[in-house]
């Protein structure tokens, strides 16, 4: 399930959103929790919801124990 050529991909397609982007924005994660969601998703099967930041995500609000948080949703 876990294919560490694929990983090895993702983290070299990260760094140069690092270096287009620079190292403030958000876009260098996309690459990374994607592949990690893939392959949650794998493992786990359709059973679960896994959110990440991708490219058609967007932001939604769970409450914490002290303060909500905005995390990122993938949408289909």
């Amino acid at each position: 399930m876990y294919n560490e050529t694929k990983f090895l991909k993702e983290i070299s397609t990260s760094f140069q959103k690092y270096i287009e982007f620079g190292p403030r924005s958000t876009e260098k994660l996309k690459p990374i929790h994607k592949f990690v969601a893939q392959t949650l998703i794998k493992i786990w099967g359709r059973n679960y919801k896994v959110h990440f930041m991708g490219e058609n995500s967007k932001e939604l609000k769970v409450k914490g124990k002290y303060y909500d948080k905005n995390l990122y949703m993938y949408l289909n």
